[in-house]
């Protein structure tokens, strides 16, 4: 990008004409699971755990469903495949993430707790790495680790306004550590 260009966009989103936004993947584990399956005559088993993840803009917003991941049957220990993306807004250190654990089973699937997250704590931490006990676990302790990959920042031009594209800007954050 040429020196006059990015000089017009840095006055242009200085102006509040458009926002910049940081895309982030997250990915999701959880450590040291207590056991959850009472099967036959054997003791109680490992879950078969999986995770519903939960995204709010801002400390002001309700939480919004972004998906559920893949079942791992019996792994106290699991490893979710799955990435889910947003864009924070840059600046922003009031969205957070949650995400709630549950044992699948037959019938009823078990409770195993919930993790809140503040996405600048998950942008800013070394690695992009931050793990947090489970809230209101009823069988013991648990932990939820969630890794993040930040890809830049993206120019967001509101449909209202002039301008007729958004452009990807060819540089990390400003908060990504490398």
């Amino acid at each position: 990008m040429g020196r006059a260009t990015f000089l017009v966009l840095a006055t242009i989103l200085a102006a509040g004409c458009v926002s910049a936004l940081t895309r982030v993947e997250i990915m999701l584990s959880a450590r040291d699971l207590p056991d959850y399956d009472i099967c036959c005559s054997s003791p109680v088993l490992p879950p078969d755990g999986y995770a519903v993840v939960y995204f709010a803009p801002s400390n002001l917003d309700d939480y919004f469903e972004e998906g559920t991941t893949t079942i791992l049957s019996n792994n106290n220990n699991p490893n979710w495949p799955e990435v889910f993306s947003f864009n924070v807004a840059e600046g922003n250190t009031t969205a957070r993430l949650r995400a709630v654990l549950w044992d699948s089973d037959v019938d009823d699937d078990d409770y195993m707790g919930s993790a809140e997250i503040n996405i600048a704590d998950i942008i800013s931490a070394f690695g992009h790495s931050v793990t947090r006990s489970l809230q209101g676990a009823p069988k013991g302790d648990g932990k939820v680790v969630v890794t993040a990959r930040v890809n830049g920042t993206l120019v967001h031009v509101p449909v209202d306004s002039g301008f007729r594209h958004a452009r990807h800007l060819n540089y990390k954050s400003l908060n990504t550590r490398t």
